[in-house]
């Protein structure tokens, strides 16, 4: 038993400890994702092949696998790295979704895009296809309306979760929100939140181009 136990692959450990700690079910669904925020490189090329191993190891176990990869798309434009073409055009787009950045390539519909296809060309000649998720795309539909709700109704709790293991000097602030804004003027987070309704509006004031609104669009939280 010792040699076989030294023999299995770390994949088919963590498959089999899968079906131990969450039980048989229909379908298991295993996940990974990043923020293409610049040039995909071999370290997130370890959390691809990682989750897709054990995929496999569960498929090879007979079962129904998910693999979903998610494209943090939506995420605030934070740094323009060193590699880039077009530095002054992207210096321009900082603080915006990065979906909202232009390929300085012109070969995409945007800067994230652009990274996004890099490595979705690349994955299925290592057999590699998991079904990628695009938040930007969910986020602007609403798919995630109710837990951005559900977040703000339980606020207090979750800032209580979040100052658990904090001290003092590091727990959280004055008024804390659990979403922020993109601008729908300027289309930079730079914003504040003022209240909320207690149903689906949000007011906020742009800190960066002093637009207001009252009851902010769900589309345009995250």
């Amino acid at each position: 038993m010792d040699k076989q136990r030294e023999a299995s692959h770390w994949a088919d450990e963590t498959a089999a400890k899968i079906i131990r700690e969450k039980g048989e079910k229909e379908q298991y669904t295993c996940a990974s994702g990043i923020t293409p925020s610049g040039t995909v490189h071999i370290g997130n090329f370890r959390e691809i092949i990682s989750v897709d191993l054990v995929a496999r190891a569960l498929r090879d176990m007979g079962k129904k696998v998910r693999f979903i990869y998610s494209w943090d798309d939506y995420d605030v434009f934070r740094k323009v790295p060193k590699n880039m073409p077009k530095q002054d055009e992207l210096q321009s787009y900082l603080r915006f979704p990065i979906t909202m950045a232009p390929d300085p390539w012109d070969r995409d519909a945007s800067y994230a895009r652009h990274h996004e296809v890099d490595v979705e060309t690349m994955l299925p000649f290592v057999g590699i296809q998991p079904e990628y998720l695009y938040q930007a795309e969910r986020y602007r539909s609403s798919r995630y309306a109710g837990g951005i709700r559900k977040a703000l109704e339980h606020r207090d709790t979750l800032k209580s979760i979040l100052d658990k293991f904090r001290d003092e000097d590091h727990k959280i602030q004055g008024e804390w929100w659990p979403v922020s804004i993109f601008c729908d003027t300027c289309n930079r987070d730079d914003t504040d939140i003022d209240g909320w309704d207690g149903d689906w509006g949000l007011s906020y004031h742009c800190n960066a181009c002093g637009h207001k609104e009252g009851g902010g669009r769900k589309e345009h939280m995250k």
